[in-house]
């Protein structure tokens, strides 16, 4: 193979010059964000919260929230963790996980077995079975899986030592009311985040007990090497084992009841039903499986259940007719979004809790793709949706969370305190955080000005990709107590 050099055996350089034009390209992708994304800081507060008074209207209605809850808990019983069998093959595996569950509508035999199931399942099986990336040996950030595609707000030191400093606010909160301080993290990955807090915390000299969740024995290895590093003695690190859409369990099993609670990213993992919406009504996307072929394609089915819970929520509602397209809307709704929040604040008795995750756009008119996405070296070839890809290797699939979805913590004692953009949530705490950006953002503009810029490219297109993250609407930071 030729490299962009012309030499024919240069395979390092050809190596490297790929990876440098990839980016590149994330370079320049991140000076269109930037510029898509200035004209909303500079208007002020950016509107990710729409439905914040549809959502305390909800909470006041006491027969509605009633019957809400009667049918949340219909949901947690019957919507169990899928469980895979092990099996030598991974597709022999998932597809005998499949084929036993009642949701799936099965046709034909042997060889040419066709299987029709929810996506909320396979998203059930991608992440949190044992074949699922969150228990594996390849963690969902990890390099090798993820390679150039995947960047988010935990990758960089700067926003680390942000969410630090709101960390240290609440802890010494808790602390003036004399609760031993205490950080909760869950699903800290790499642990980056909770050692940033911790080092933080550590520095203003209270002690501090630490625990962590995850759902990985692995994952909270590496975690609890990370908080060691700050100092924190294992004796006061509590690891934790567990998954967290049973989170009151584990708050009453290791008396988590008070603390600063950090969850990035955590609710987009839970299983989220795809939802069609068309002037027919309400309708659940399925996808089939065909074994043979390994053919894809959608179609429809209806749950009462789901039809129920989507007429709380106001983005899940249709909109006007006259909005409506004939080929309908598509809507990631999960249950498990308002049923956490439930255990979590009905568990807890002094918490303050940062919940940050992707917001989305919940007014689509049409859909060319279910409201999933998938991450892994599939998409090396373009097929981001191509949900058979779970047969064969480890993907992440992950959904948009609606902010709003936070203020219905308020029926079980929460109380949203702040939430907006990042850059409105982390503002609030460091007013000067555009003039940070717009500093960092001239830097990097200075260095590619510079015939020697290629040197230093991962460390500029990680400049640009914070700031754009950072700036954009797309990643919601929310604060919410209970107790305090």
């Amino acid at each position: 193979m030729f490299s962009e050099t012309g030499n024919p055996h240069s395979e390092d350089k050809y190596s490297t010059q790929k990876v440098s034009y990839r980016t590149s390209g994330l370079i320049e992708a991140a000076l269109k964000m930037h510029d898509l994304v200035e004209d909303d800081f500079e208007k002020g507060h950016t509107n990710i919260d729409p439905y914040k008074n549809d959502i305390a209207s909800l909470v006041e209605d006491a027969e509605r929230m009633s019957s809400l809850e009667r049918d949340l808990s219909s949901y947690d019983r019957t919507h169990l963790p899928i469980k895979v069998p092990q099996a030598e093959k991974r597709s022999d595996a998932i597809l005998t996980a499949i084929g036993r569950h009642p949701d799936t509508h099965v046709q034909g035999a042997g060889v040419n077995l066709t299987l029709g199931i929810p996506l909320y399942m396979l998203m059930d099986i991608a992440n949190r079975s044992h074949l699922g990336i969150y228990q594996t040996e390849q963690p969902a950030l990890s390099d090798e899986l993820m390679g150039d595609q995947f960047h988010t707000l935990s990758h960089y030191s700067f926003w680390r030592e942000q969410l630090a400093s709101v960390a240290e606010a609440q802890v010494l909160r808790l602390a003036n009311r004399g609760i031993m301080p205490q950080v909760v993290m869950i699903g800290d990955g790499s642990g980056s985040t909770g050692r940033t807090i911790i080092d933080r915390i550590s520095s203003t000299g209270l002690p501090l007990n630490v625990a962590h969740i995850d759902i990985s024995s692995q994952q909270l290895e590496v975690q609890k090497d990370a908080y060691k590093k700050s100092g924190v003695s294992a004796d006061r690190i509590a690891s934790i084992q567990g998954d967290a859409l049973k989170i009151d369990e584990i708050v009453q099993e290791h008396g988590l009841q008070n603390g600063f609670f950090v969850l990035n990213e955590v609710l987009d993992t839970f299983p989220t039903h795809a939802l069609l919406y068309d002037r027919d009504g309400v309708r659940e996307m399925n996808q089939i499986l065909a074994r043979n072929d390994k053919s894809l394609q959608a179609f429809k089915t209806n749950d009462p259940l789901i039809n129920r819970l989507s007429s709380y929520f106001p983005w899940l509602l249709p909109a006007e007719e006259d909005k409506i397209l004939d080929s309908g809307k598509m809507v990631g709704f999960s249950a498990h979004w308002p049923l956490f929040l439930k255990k979590l604040f009905e568990s807890t008795e002094h918490a303050s809790v940062y919940m940050g995750d992707y917001t989305g756009s919940y007014a689509t008119k049409t859909f060319v793709f279910p409201p999933l996405r998938m991450y892994g070296h599939h998409s090396e070839n373009g097929i981001f949706n191509d949900y058979l890809t779970i047969l064969e290797k480890p993907i992440d699939i992950t959904a948009d969370v609606p902010a709003s979805i936070l203020h219905i913590a308020s029926a079980w004692g929460g109380k949203v305190e702040a939430l907006g953009s990042q850059a409105d949530f982390l503002s609030g705490l460091n007013p000067h955080l555009r003039d940070i950006f717009d500093r960092k953002l001239t830097l990097v503009r200075r260095k590619l000005e510079q015939p020697n810029y290629q040197s230093s490219i991962r460390e500029l297109s990680d400049d640009l990709m914070f700031v754009s993250e950072v700036m954009s609407k797309g990643f919601f930071g929310g604060l919410v107590t209970k107790g305090l």
